[in-house]
């Protein structure tokens, strides 16, 4: 009886602190998720937003004017403040002016070269990487007409680090001159002095896969007169914000949107000026603390940017050995074991284990002296066996 009640009192007590532990841990979490709002979590990727607050009786459509706001990306979210849920946006743009057309050829691309140019962020060029890095991969851009060009703009699909250098040339007259000397990329735009051209060659070199979303030669020649906006179903009595200018491709969780390309009806509406986003991160997949783009290993924590053979590519997503597995997964990336052969278990492979865990392989004459011990206890056994005299306890037999 008294073990019975001891077993009960402990599974009481049991029972209330984990019921207390996963009440505290549900609340922390939820006081996390709160602080850090629901808004913030999507929207990471946007560097800016502008407030929006319609005074509107019924739903309409609101066309935020975007003329004057940078942005490299037209990728957008509209969070409704009121209801905590993103809107279906719809972004249109017209350019008044001439376009010149030309053609792009990307040797040894994966994909259509006209991919970078089509102002489609979801379609891109890919350039394979072979295994010992430090690839080079040459972009032509021919135009109709000479144009006057000092900066490039480069576009990569999410979650790719940038090529590590880049070289510009353009062919003046009959001279193939280069503008940008074989340099180091260390942002999405490219900086040079004026040059007046109609036919480009951008070289970069890269360790890692690189995939290119769109790539422009900004034209000087020409002023250009742009009508962009934003155009979302908005309704009454509830206010807006318009997160813009991100740094990668990210999906916004939307409901079914209406027919936001219909002219009539629709209210254009100022936004207010931009607000930079305090939430914004910068894309950073391994959560080693070094931005994607500038990252030489993407998808493997390296938070030193080890690059002992200077590849380009990081010591963590390399492989020495050449046996198919990265250093990082590598329990010995020094040598080729693509059996990953372990037998002690000290996650360091057998063929360059210098230190055998097992105390049978460290001390190879114990397993003899075992037998040996073993074999006297035997022996003594069988000895006291043989030599042992049952007692006869029978009754005495009197005549």
């Amino acid at each position: 009886m008294k073990f019975k009640k001891t077993f009960l009192y402990f599974f009481s007590l049991l029972f209330i602190f984990v019921f207390i532990s996963t009440f505290v841990i549900s609340n922390s979490a939820g006081a996390t998720a709160q602080s850090m709002g629901p808004n913030e979590i999507a929207t990471q990727a946007f560097r800016a937003y502008k407030k929006v607050s319609p005074n509107i009786e019924v739903p309409t459509v609101i066309d935020v004017p975007l003329n004057f706001e940078q942005f490299s990306t037209p990728l957008f979210a509209v969070f409704d403040e009121t209801t905590f849920t993103y809107e279906p946006n719809l972004y249109r743009e017209r350019v008044f002016t001439f376009s010149k057309p030309y053609s792009v050829k990307a040797a040894g691309s994966l994909g259509n070269g006209g991919a970078i140019i089509d102002n489609n962020y979801q379609t891109f060029i890919e350039f394979p990487v072979s295994e010992l890095g430090n690839d080079e991969a040459t972009i032509q851009m021919d135009f109709n007409e000479s144009q006057v060009s000092s900066s490039l703009q480069i576009s990569l699909d999410q979650n790719v680090a940038l090529p590590t250098h880049i070289e510009v040339k353009a062919l003046v007259g009959s001279t193939l001159r280069t503008v940008v000397s074989k340099t180091r990329l260390l942002e999405t735009r490219v900086v040079f002095p004026k040059t007046t051209s109609s036919s480009w060659s951008v070289t970069f070199w890269y360790s890692q896969p690189l995939r290119i979303t769109e790539m422009q030669i900004n034209d000087d020649s020409f002023k250009r007169t742009t009508d962009r906006g934003l155009r979302f179903l908005a309704q009454p009595n509830h206010t807006y914000q318009i997160y813009f200018d991100p740094d990668r491709h990210v999906n916004i969780p939307t409901e079914e949107p209406g027919n936001l390309i219909e002219n009539a009806g629709v209210l254009s509406l100022e936004g207010s000026a931009r607000i930079a986003n305090s939430s914004y991160s910068q894309s950073n997949m391994d959560g080693d603390m070094v931005p994607d783009i500038l990252d030489n290993c993407v998808n493997i924590s390296n938070p030193g940017q080890e690059d002992i053979d200077q590849n380009g590519r990081g010591d963590a997503c390399d492989d020495f050995d050449k046996d198919g597995l990265v250093n990082s997964s590598d329990n010995c990336p020094e040598f080729p074991n693509r059996t990953q052969l372990d037998t002690d278990g000290d996650k360091i492979g057998d063929i360059c284990d210098d230190f055998e865990n097992r105390v049978t392989e460290r001390l190879p004459w114990l397993p003899w002296v075992g037998i040996v011990m073993a074999g006297i206890v035997i022996l003594g056994l069988f000895i006291l066996a043989f030599k042992y005299k049952p007692e006869d306890n029978s009754p005495e037999t009197h005549n």
